[in-house]
């Protein structure tokens, strides 16, 4: 045998032994991957919970103004959750608004290593039996006026808390259809503004009724409220001089409320402001049914 062919033969030998350790080295990786998984890298499938409840929008008496309700197969197995709102129209565009905003506290995403994720409760200062009484009055100007829309709100005159709030023409949070609808004013004073939103909410629970959150917590912005709030919002509904309001304090001897009521375009009834006076005169007499005044 030629030296040229004894070291091919070599070569060639060399190589079969580098690729057979070549492919142990391969076998014993795959080995401990299998075995131990890469430490840095291994895929572990989340536990993530399978169900979310979500949480409930209260007034501030506890009584249930947007609340969440299973929705069932024919089994009767809860497939999906929807939300069902008992004041129908009654503060349609404050609850609205008070879910997108709280989008995420309401109704979480489906957290990690629990088998149900639970939303938090929302309490509003919102007194329904007030809130009832300012819709109607909405509703007689918006007759007798015919403007664009009505907004209007009762405010406490000692913690600038919001007691009622409206907006007209109403819609039923019910339909899924018309959610959304007359937003414009509501949005731009109470949440981009940031001027009544700090004194809307009052507070945060979770499932366990632990108190997450206070008004002052959920005031980000820390405007708060202050005695030149009123005046500021009754200038800004006259911003456009086509527009009609009225700011007025109850009772006049010992103010306990400030009521907003403002009119955008109106066609009709602006004459001395009597239909204003009106709608006035129907919070007063409501309020004192209620023995609130």
């Amino acid at each position: 045998m030629s030296s040229s062919q004894q070291k091919g033969n070599i070569s060639r030998l060399l190589l079969t032994l580098a690729i057979l350790a070549l492919v142990a080295v391969l076998l014993l990786l795959a080995k401990t991957v299998l075995n131990f998984g890469v430490k840095s890298g291994k895929y572990v499938n989340p536990n993530v919970a399978s169900r979310v409840i979500e949480g409930t929008v209260y007034d501030r008496n506890g009584r249930p103004l947007s609340m969440p309700v299973p929705v069932l197969d024919g089994s009767g197995e809860a497939v999906s959750r929807a939300r069902t709102y008992p004041a129908n129209f009654h503060a349609c565009q404050l609850i609205d608004e008070v879910e997108q905003y709280f989008g995420s506290t309401i109704a979480p995403r489906p957290g990690y290593d629990e088998a149900v994720t639970y939303g938090s409760d929302i309490y509003l200062t919102i007194d329904f039996d007030m809130q009832y009484v300012l819709d109607l009055a909405v509703q007689d100007l918006y007759k007798k006026q015919q403007p664009a829309y009505v907004t209007a709100f009762i405010m406490d005159c000692k913690t600038g808390e919001i007691l009622a709030s409206s907006n007209y023409p109403y819609y039923d949070l019910n339909n899924e259809h018309e959610k959304g609808k007359n937003m414009t004013y509501l949005s731009s004073i109470m949440i981009d503004g940031n001027l009544l939103m700090p004194s809307l909410v009052s507070r945060i629970v979770d499932y366990q009724g632990r108190e997450t959150a206070t008004a002052k917590d959920i005031n980000l912005k820390e405007k708060g409220f202050s005695s030149d709030l009123p005046s500021t919002i009754s200038l800004l509904s006259r911003a456009n001089i086509s527009n009609s309001s009225i700011l007025n304090s109850m009772p006049a001897n010992n103010p306990k409320y400030y009521i907003f009521l403002g009119s955008w375009n109106p066609q009709t009834g602006i004459e001395n402001n009597s239909a204003l006076k009106d709608a006035v005169a129907i919070v007063e007499s409501g309020l004192k049914s209620q023995s609130k005044l």
